[in-house]
């Protein structure tokens, strides 16, 4: 177990960090292995495909609200 002076020295160094990085959003799709069959990749790129309109319309739809809101 860390002492607290080390303890809140990694806490405010994962701060900095966090506030250092560029405001994202992380997109979890389904992974794609090299080991899937050639049917079974298909079937992955649609859900991904799927999983990135449905990202897309969620996002249009927050931004037209954001606007309408003025």
């Amino acid at each position: 177990m860390l002492d607290e002076e080390a303890f809140l020295a990694q806490a405010k160094a994962e701060a900095e960090a966090n506030e250092k990085k560029p405001y994202q959003i992380n997109i979890d799709l389904i992974k794609i292995y090299p080991t899937d069959s050639f049917l079974v990749k298909i079937g992955k790129r649609m859900v991904q495909a799927v999983q990135i309109s449905f990202v897309a319309i969620l996002s249009f739809i927050l931004w037209f609200l954001t606007m309408l809101a003025g």
